[in-house]
């Protein structure tokens, strides 16, 4: 492709660009990247860009370009922060919710109490940070904040933008379906609003009924609260869970289209089936150049956001590393479910071992899919006094601990294909002890999968590849993933369209363990 951008960005370096000096020369095909979404007339510009292609200095990069004025999108504070470290000193701003700032009327309370109790300090943290977003061309902000940002509660908004970039956006479709999504718990309902759930099995219809019925209530306790003035920390806690049950009482009130609910340990939850109903007034907002991106995005994700075909297109970037750094290697095992034989669950068991004995110069992680399934690996293992097994109140804390530990550390997880990274000789290896098929019996998913028999297969194949993305960062980092669970085969063989293209470069079948490349 030869277009106007792209000569422009042949001739010139980031820098000479305007991006910050550490960005000293164009990756490979990112400024292909770069001008597709500067020259496109499409609306809606979607890129599957394999990890390390530079998705952030690409998407700056159109910003400066342009001269757009551009609102970024992240699915946590940790990507907020990085972008911030990175193009901050370039005119990036950082916007969050008020809870993330701390109000100067008193210690503990945030700018969220402090707006319930009519703060008037012009210094105000929040609306200093406001006042800087609405004043810059670059801003960084989560999909939370964004979405809600029109919210009265809110304030009057961050302004209207011209480019709206969605990162990470494999992810979008739980982020509207989250926001919209309620759960009331026993302790708001009888606790707080001494009143009863209606039974479960109760039409839709009926619990919407039930949530207005109770609206008013909640807007008077919230508004009495706030009308006292200074409050004590136990009537301020009380306005918080006023102001949190009121919400989720509008939503539910006036939900509309397809939803459904399920009970939870403590009470229950409500959410639509899908993202598109909403995406459109919740997420693009009317936004006129919209840029999707992500390692894992497929067309599959475009349309549980509702974009139509004619609106959108789809690039996919091949995987700019040497793919024998960061193979995905099928090792035939056996089919990993509660089917097994003894035999063939002592002979997955015994694999473990078998892979970690030619890798004890190095650091792996164990992708379990369950806790129960790494307390077995682990207590049957050799090498379990290497290993390091979580539960779901300590994942960062045995992280960590495993972070600080030398080889051949290893980490036995099912929590991990997602929100954290290990470069380096953090983790040279993983294992992928079973495939991530989602769990089927909630009754919301359950409801998709009827709706979409497809959804769950493509649940499973976003999760693989986020997991075998873990450890492989930039060009100069190495991760095998060997998969040992023969459901494999079949994915791959009937989903394979779910996968994004650069994944298949990096497949190859393995009948024997595979030979370690050498050490970092």
């Amino acid at each position: 492709m030869s277009t106007g951008a792209q000569s422009l960005l042949g001739s010139v370096t980031p820098a000479q660009l305007g991006l910050p000096d550490k960005f000293r020369v164009w990756r490979p095909r990112q400024t292909d990247s770069i001008a597709q979404m500067v020259d496109s007339d499409v609306p809606y510009q979607a890129q599957s860009v394999p990890t390390g292609g530079g998705k952030s200095v690409s998407y700056i990069a159109a910003a400066l370009l342009t001269g757009r004025r551009t609102c970024v999108l992240t699915v946590n504070k940790g990507l907020q922060n990085q972008l911030s470290r990175d193009f901050g000193p370039i005119g990036l701003v950082d916007i969050r919710g008020r809870a993330n700032y701390s109000c100067r009327m008193s210690e503990g309370m945030t700018c969220d109490d402090g707006m319930h109790l009519k703060c008037r300090e012009a210094a105000c943290p929040y609306k200093q940070a406001r006042q800087a977003a609405l004043a810059s061309t670059l801003v960084v902000t989560n999909y939370p904040y964004w979405m809600l940002v029109n919210d009265a509660r809110q304030g009057d908004g961050i302004g209207s933008f011209d480019m709206l970039v969605c990162d990470e956006a494999h992810a979008a479709p739980d982020e509207v379906a989250g926001l919209m999504s309620v759960e009331f718990t026993t302790r708001e309902v009888h606790g707080y609003m001494m009143k009863q759930f209606l039974s479960d099995g109760s039409p839709l219809d009926s619990w919407r009924l039930w949530a207005r019925s109770h609206l008013p209530l909640a807007k008077e306790k919230r508004e009495q609260l706030e009308g006292m003035g200074w409050l004590s920390a136990r009537e301020l806690s009380n306005l918080r869970a006023w102001t949190v049950i009121e919400r989720k009482l509008e939503t539910l009130a006036w939900s509309q289209g397809d939803w459904e609910y399920e009970p939870t340990a403590s009470g229950f939850r409500f959410e639509p089936l899908w993202a598109a109903q909403y995406a459109a007034e919740k997420l693009f907002r009317g936004v006129r150049h919209v840029v999707l991106m992500s390692a894992t995005l497929t067309s599959k994700t475009l349309d549980l956001l509702g974009i139509p075909e004619s609106r959108r297109q789809l690039l996919e970037y091949p995987y700019i590393f040497p793919v024998n750094r960061c193979p995905v290697i099928w090792l035939p095992t056996a089919r990993v479910d509660h089917r097994m034989t003894p035999s063939a669950r002592s002979y997955w068991l015994s694999r473990f071992d078998q892979i970690i004995r030619g890798r004890l110069d190095r650091k792996g992680i164990i992708h379990s899919v369950s806790y129960r399934r790494a307390q077995e690996i682990a207590e049957q293992s050799e090498y379990r006094d290497w290993m390091i097994v979580h539960n779901s109140e300590n994942t960062a804390e045995k992280v960590a601990a495993y972070l600080s530990m030398p080889p051949p550390s290893i980490l036995v997880s099912p929590a991990l294909s997602t929100g954290y990274d290990f470069p380096d000789d953090d983790c040279e290896y993983q294992i992928i002890a079973k495939m991530p098929f989602p769990d089927s019996r909630g009754r919301i998913i359950s409801a998709r999968s009827r709706s979409d028999p497809d959804y769950a297969p493509y649940l499973l194949c976003q999760e693989l590849v986020q997991a075998c993305g873990r450890g492989m960062r930039h060009e100069r980092d190495r991760c095998e993933n060997i998969i040992i669970d023969n459901h494999f085969a079949w994915v791959r063989g009937r989903y394979h369209a779910f996968f994004p293209r650069w994944f298949s470069q990096l497949y190859r079948r393995s009948d024997t363990i595979p030979e370690p490349p050498p050490k970092l």
